[in-house]
């Protein structure tokens, strides 16, 4: 499994984070779960704007990315990312 990949859920559950936050969190952090546990300064420093920033360290609390996987395994849902030979190339 990729290690990523509950983080992966977790921030997609945060309304306004996408693609493009995406990107600037795999360019500023070695891991998602480090983008998932860093401060509001690290997630500036890395890029973000402040609306995402409030909006991450806001929803944090919230949600458990190893509950949202627990939920995807009891819905027999497989998630996937863009870096995942399965995902789908148009969707890149």
């Amino acid at each position: 499994m990729n290690t990523d990949l509950p983080y992966w859920i977790a921030f997609s559950r945060i309304p306004g984070i996408g693609r493009a936050r995406y990107v600037l969190m795999e360019g500023g952090f070695r891991s998602l779960a480090d983008a998932w546990r860093a401060s509001a300064a690290e997630l500036r420093a890395c890029g973000m704007d402040e609306r995402s920033v409030e909006a991450i360290v806001a929803a944090r609390p919230g949600i458990s990315p190893d509950a949202e996987m627990e939920r995807l395994a009891r819905s027999d849902v497989t998630a996937l990312t863009w870096h995942d030979a399965a995902y789908p190339a148009r969707l890149k």
